[in-house]
């Protein structure tokens, strides 16, 4: 169970989209899926008190944390907790403007990034 309980997966791969958000409800929780943060920036607001943003596979395309600064700049998600996935880890440049940010490496257990949205939730209140 999670202390808040409303997330928002955004990313391209959809079968790892579906994993975290069959996960997510499988506990309770209520998710909403989002292709990219492009669409999501061109739509009205979602309710969620958590974003999960998945970086491209490699974890190093540039874009993925320019959009990721793009998702910051809205009101509505300037202050939630943004959990990353990516491949490598990030620069202390690349995460100091994102803050309150979670980074997960891929490939990841379950576990582990139930335990990291759980933090990020629990902390958010």
């Amino acid at each position: 169970m999670f202390v808040i309980e409303r997330f928002m997966v955004i990313g391209d791969d959809e079968a790892l989209r579906r994993l975290i958000s069959l996960n997510l409800r499988a506990r309770g929780a209520e998710v909403e899926e989002v292709v990219s943060v492009h669409s999501l920036l061109n739509t009205i607001p979602l309710d969620a008190d958590v974003v999960i943003l998945d970086l491209d596979p490699d974890g190093t395309d540039a874009s993925g944390w320019e959009l990721a600064r793009a998702l910051r700049a809205t009101s509505w998600a300037r202050q939630l907790p943004l959990v990353v996935l990516g491949a490598t880890w990030p620069t202390p440049a690349q995460t100091a403007p994102l803050q309150p940010l979670y980074f997960v490496r891929k490939p990841f257990a379950v576990g582990t990034l139930l335990d990291v949205l759980r933090t990020a939730s629990a902390l958010h209140l």
